[in-house]
């Protein structure tokens, strides 16, 4: 609701004045006050009525010990008060030189206005590269962390980032996790394990390996098999000569092949790595519609690529295979959808399209913005801040109504 102001009626806001402040308040919440506070009398803003220029009636209530016979002003009567547009943000919200809105700025976490405006935290391609370390505002203050997993910041010095790896036998993990004696710190899991082979793997060439089947390594450290002895008969299908038992010329599955059907006369027929009815082992059948890969089952996406996909559901095939739901993703904002195979666009909340355009997603923060405050059809008076989706007020300077 707007309400204007001529030379025939004025407009205040009347707080504590009666039974009915509770429903101008609620009338007018979310609307645009168009009077400012420049004149005390003239420019004041009305709350759900506009009272002729002789004033609002003086409140009035009848004192229950009187009776019928009496009525009058308590003593203790909250005193009517006028409200004019404030430009107050309200805490962790600013204004701040950058601004292209009123209360733009969130300076709990704003890296470039980090606690107040143009206070910004620590950036730039070098800090990453040469400190391992990146500096986010987090509660109105920058806090730093690493950015590579390899390294940590254990002297606690800022000046020199992250300055420790944490894949060493002195800290394996974290921060002062020494391995035990004889143990290593892996570089790929960064744990600490024990490199000693256990039987019956032995050390070969810094090595563990099982010397009963190594080929390389057959009965004992460097001894080849050849798979191509001379005068030796010619296998079937899937098998070679190599190393079982420790021994050399025996014949034995090629990698990646299985005897599933146990007779000999057809050797290692089976490939464990692709076979549908036999995916990384003899008799491990893979399910209707999936297909064998490197010894696991998995969908069969098809020739379009889109066999394993669902067209209820997905954003990016939305209702049939290649169609993508217009729009982009904006994480806490905003998102496409996609339900029932027909693409929609779901703001979150406080959030809104007001522009209609799924190209900026949602772009308007309800919450804030003056122009599209609590709704996208909501604009607050000029110089007004909108907090938590109401358009700003506070007590004008004048004081209470005469």
């Amino acid at each position: 609701m707007s309400l204007s102001v001529d030379s025939r009626s004025r407009s205040r806001v009347l707080l504590g004045a009666s039974g009915l402040v509770g429903i101008a308040l609620v009338g007018l919440a979310g609307a645009s006050l168009t009077a400012a506070c420049a004149n005390p009398v003239d420019d004041r803003v009305i709350l759900g009525t506009i009272e002729p220029d002789a004033g609002p009636p003086t409140p009035s209530f009848t004192d229950p010990s009187a009776g019928d016979a009496g009525q009058g002003t308590p003593a203790d009567a909250a005193l009517p008060t006028s409200m004019c547009v404030s430009s107050e943000c309200g805490a962790p919200y600013a204004t701040c030189p950058t601004s292209e809105s009123l209360c733009d700025v969130k300076l709990d976490t704003d890296p470039n206005n980090c606690g107040s405006c143009g206070h910004a935290c620590p950036s730039g391609d070098w800090i990453e590269y040469e400190l391992q370390a990146r500096w986010d505002c987090v509660s109105g203050q920058c806090k730093m962390s690493c950015t590579d997993s390899y390294y940590r910041d254990c002297d606690g010095l800022v000046e020199n980032g992250c300055e420790t790896r944490v894949d060493t036998e002195e800290n394996c993990g974290s921060c002062g996790a020494a391995c035990p004696p004889e143990y290593e710190c892996s570089t790929l899991t960064r744990t600490c394990y024990d490199p000693r082979c256990h039987a019956p793997a032995v050390v070969c060439n810094g090595a563990c390996v099982d010397i009963a089947t190594d080929d390389y390594n057959c009965g004992d450290c460097g001894i080849v098999c050849n798979q191509y002895p001379a005068g030796a008969p010619k296998l079937p299908f899937g098998m070679y000569y190599g190393c079982l038992g420790g021994k050399c010329e025996k014949p034995k599955c090629a990698p990646g092949m299985e005897d599933c059907d146990g007779k000999e006369e057809t050797g290692c027929e089976v490939s464990v790595a692709v076979d549908p009815n036999n995916c990384g082992g003899c008799g491990i059948k893979c399910p209707a519609g999936d297909k064998c890969e490197n010894g696991k089952c998995i969908c069969d996406v098809g020739p379009d690529g889109c066999g394993c996909l669902s067209f209820a559901t997905d954003v990016e095939n939305c209702g049939s295979c290649g169609f993508k739901c217009p729009g982009i993703d904006q994480g806490g904002n905003g998102k496409r959808t996609c339900i029932g195979g027909h693409c929609g666009y779901e703001c979150a909340d406080g959030y809104a399209d007001c522009n209609n355009d799924h190209s900026d997603g949602c772009e308007t923060n309800l919450r804030r913005d003056p122009q599209h405050c609590g709704s996208c059809t909501v604009a607050c008076t000029t110089g007004q801040a909108c907090k938590d989706s109401v358009c700003a007020t506070k007590p004008c300077p004048e004081g209470p109504v005469q």
